[in-house]
């Protein structure tokens, strides 16, 4: 039996997050109401986009956290009721020679200073991750690292949409 699909509309979004765009170098998205901010693809980069409705006062996070190389990463700012939360957007590219970890003390330690939402596509597989795949490296880094700090919570309550 499969899960009921959701549907919503646009302007009920606040924000969107999306990993492996494909925009190439020039290329912008537009969507009417949104702020676009965007990585494109270059080399072995698959590109992010992150989307904030006009109406929530935003700015892009250029001294964002490094990740570790083969991760891509956006950040944002927005500020709702005069609370600055950041926003990280990030894609872990699969790479056989990839250990999987993703540095996530420095991010962790920032989550805890800042309000932050951290959300992507880690390609990772772990139980506590809900995966329905078989759990990987990254899965189990991620894992750890979530059992490692105190405050940082996981929010996904279903399994992966992919």
């Amino acid at each position: 039996m499969s899960s009921p699909i959701t549907v919503c509309k646009i302007e009920d979004i606040d924000v969107i997050l999306l990993q492996e765009t494909n925009l190439i170098v020039g290329r912008k998205i537009k969507i009417p109401g949104y702020n676009a901010y965007t990585t494109p693809q270059i080399g072995t980069d698959r590109g992010l986009a992150t989307l904030v409705k006009k109406s929530i006062p935003t700015t892009r996070l250029h001294n964002r956290i490094p990740c570790s190389i083969n991760i891509e990463t956006l950040a944002v700012t927005i500020t709702l009721l005069n609370q600055k939360i950041d926003i990280y957007n990030i894609y872990r590219k699969v790479n056989r020679e990839d250990t999987g970890e993703i540095q996530l003390p420095q991010l962790f330690a920032h989550a805890k200073r800042t309000p932050s939402i951290i959300c992507g596509d880690f390609n990772a597989h772990h139980p506590i991750l809900s995966s329905l795949s078989m759990t990987n490296p990254s899965g189990e880094h991620i894992a750890f690292a979530l059992e490692e700090f105190e405050g940082i919570t996981l929010l996904n309550t279903g399994h992966p949409t992919h």
